[in-house]
């Protein structure tokens, strides 16, 4: 119902940066795979101690990233940081980069109808390689992960709350 196809999941090929190491946490930019192409980007927190841990996708709204919701900005916005209160709950947590420019979004959900596609769709899929990679961490308890949105990644939660059962939880 979310219009395009489902892409075929293809190795993560992940690409880890340390960013900084803190008191309680470790935060890292990471890329991973999406498909045909498509990497995603997204900054992850690990928390200081023995793993596994429960995880959680946290999807910031407009006007947000990544960064706005691990705490790494110096400025605070509406996203109050909920990636770093996550970590400080014993999380590890993945922010990944959504489109967030209304103007864009548009602009690339024009450019997808032509393809089939929706953008809403791809952003799904791209959060769902965002679960497969948390999944297959050994710091990771697959069985315990979650899902949390602000505003536009509120909408994108609910849906992958539903698209996939290895969420267990989501709120917006």
């Amino acid at each position: 119902m979310l219009g395009g196809e489902h892409y075929e999941p293809t190795p993560l090929n992940a690409e880890v940066e340390l960013i900084a190491e803190f008191p309680t946490h470790t935060a890292y930019h990471i890329w991973i795979d999406a498909f045909d192409g498509v990497r995603a980007y997204g900054v992850m927190l690990v928390p200081k101690g023995k793993g596994p841990f429960p995880a959680l996708a946290c999807i910031h709204g407009m006007g947000g990233t990544p960064e706005s919701v691990c705490g790494l900005t110096e400025k605070r916005d509406y996203h109050n940081r909920f990636g770093l209160q996550a970590i400080q709950r014993g999380y590890v947590a993945f922010a990944p980069l959504d489109m967030n420019s209304g103007t864009k979004r548009t602009w690339l959900d024009r450019k997808a109808i032509m393809l089939g596609q929706r953008l809403q769709a791809l952003e799904q899929f791209k959060v769902q390689r965002v679960v497969d990679y948390l999944s297959g961490r050994d710091d990771v308890d697959d069985k315990r992960t979650g899902a949390y949105g602000i505003s536009w990644g509120g909408r994108t939660v609910m849906y992958l709350a539903a698209l996939d059962q290895r969420v267990a939880t989501s709120t917006t």
